[in-house]
């Protein structure tokens, strides 16, 4: 894999072009590492995205979102070049789920 690591080592993932966000969240940095990429939403031609990334210099979380194309005609590109791409620093949090479950599904899980 050709890496952009020497290239952009001072990247500032705030202000980056829209060939730079995507090589942040395809992993072609060693300097960003994509923690989650969910689908939230699809259409009969694209799927939108959420990405969380880390920067692995300085410990941060970062949030983008993006559209990915399903199509054969349409280009596969997380970001279009000449559009800015946007990540804003987002913090872990713990999260507790509440489940509610049967008396016999409890029993088979004991």
């Amino acid at each position: 894999m050709d890496t952009t690591q020497d290239k952009y080592e001072d990247w500032d993932i705030t202000n980056l072009t829209g060939k730079q966000g995507a090589d942040v969240v395809y992993g072609n940095t060693y300097r960003f590492k994509t923690i989650e990429d969910n689908i939230e939403d699809t259409s009969r031609w694209d799927e939108n995205h959420v990405a969380i990334v880390q920067d692995l210099v300085t410990g941060k979380y970062y949030r983008t979102y993006y559209c990915q194309g399903l199509t054969e005609m349409q280009e596969n590109r997380a970001f279009k070049d000449e559009y800015k791409a946007e990540f804003i620093e987002v913090f872990e949090t713990e999260v507790t789920v509440k489940k509610f479950s049967s008396a016999a599904e409890l029993a088979t899980n004991a």
